[in-house]
């Protein structure tokens, strides 16, 4: 038995004396240099004479924070462009920094207009200012009624009697924005008659009177001229200026800066045309009180006037109180 476990002591001892004769042995140095470690890896082989024989040297570098690749950063968004701005608004130009990461490289500045808000300004939705054409009629004005007894002598052509107003100047206060105005403002008007029948203006004392004549006149025309002062409520629906509807109603008053006739005809083969000055200037009515009304569609506007004095000073013609004038027309064109 003792020479048994002796044979196997040998065994086991020669087997490893082979085992380091023939085996390989690895060495290992790291080195730590900063967030990196340098690994050097050696293998050595025993050869049968118990001689180290270096045969393989690796070196290993190892990062101990991975490389992140960082996005390129986005592109700041283009500033919109600014609305067209609007009649009579003014633009401000201010600056705008986005800040980013410096070593990115992403500071910008960017530039970008600011629209003021555009100012209201009641005068550009009012529609006094402008050129107007309207037709006469004189009638009776109490009821404006068509004109009977001694007062149908003063009937007129109502497509040769007009009323040409040229209003220059409008002012307006805003009561509600842009949708209930109070107007006012400076024209002019001149008004004319051309009458039916053939008669000449006298006078007998103080008073005017229309006398029949045996010419045959192809115009016989009564015309003055008055400047003008309105006082108009003005309803608009649209926010913009001449736009949507438009309704007004006032009144105007007016004082007479002039008056004349004219009269053309022919008598014994010549034409003759002649202008007629009067220093009283025909007993008229120095001032002027209209009752008016206005529709406004888009740029169209009717105009409808009514007087609310007689066309004639009271007591100052001899058929013709209580007349007044009724007009009808439409704006050719707005200031």
């Amino acid at each position: 038995m003792k020479k048994s476990l002796f044979i196997l002591a040998l065994l086991f001892i020669f087997s490893s004396m082979i085992a380091q004769v023939e085996g390989t042995k690895r060495d290992t140095t790291k080195i730590k240099m900063g967030n990196r470690t340098i690994i050097i890896v050696e293998d050595k082989k025993v050869n049968e004479d118990n001689k180290d024989v270096q045969i393989e040297e690796e070196v290993i570098i190892e990062d101990d924070n991975e490389e992140i690749e960082i996005p390129e950063p986005p592109e700041p968004p283009e500033a919109p462009e600014p609305p067209e701005a609007p009649e009579e608004m003014s633009d401000e130009e201010i600056e705008v920094e986005i800040i980013g990461d410096a070593d990115r490289k992403i500071d910008k500045e960017v530039k970008i207009k600011k629209v003021k808000k555009e100012k209201y300004k009641a005068g550009k939705y009012s529609r006094w200012a402008g050129v107007n054409l309207g037709f006469n009629q004189l009638r009776d004005i109490d009821g404006y009624s068509a004109l009977e007894g001694g007062n149908e002598i003063w009937d007129n052509k109502i497509w040769a009697s007009r009323t040409w107003n040229v209003n220059l100047l409008e002012f307006s206060l805003s009561i509600v924005k842009r949708h209930i105005l109070l107007t006012t403002g400076i024209g002019f008007e001149f008004r004319n008659y051309s009458f039916k029948k053939d008669f000449d203006l006298v006078y007998t004392g103080d008073v005017i009177e229309p006398q029949l004549t045996t010419f045959d006149y192809s115009k016989n025309k009564l015309h003055a001229s008055y400047v003008q002062v309105p006082l108009l409520l003005e309803i608009n629906t649209s926010t913009k200026p001449k736009k949507g509807l438009y309704l007004a109603g006032g009144v105007i008053g007016g004082y007479k800066m002039g008056s004349g006739m004219e009269q053309e005809y022919e008598f014994q083969g010549q034409e003759f045309d002649r202008e007629i000055d009067d220093e009283n200037g025909f007993n008229l009515n120095d001032y002027q009180l209209m009752g008016t009304l206005r529709l406004g569609i888009d740029r169209i506007t009717f105009i409808g006037n009514f007087d609310l004095l007689p066309v004639f000073q009271d007591g100052k013609s001899l058929t013709g109180d209580g007349i007044g004038n009724v007009s009808l027309g439409v704006q050719l064109v707005g200031f």
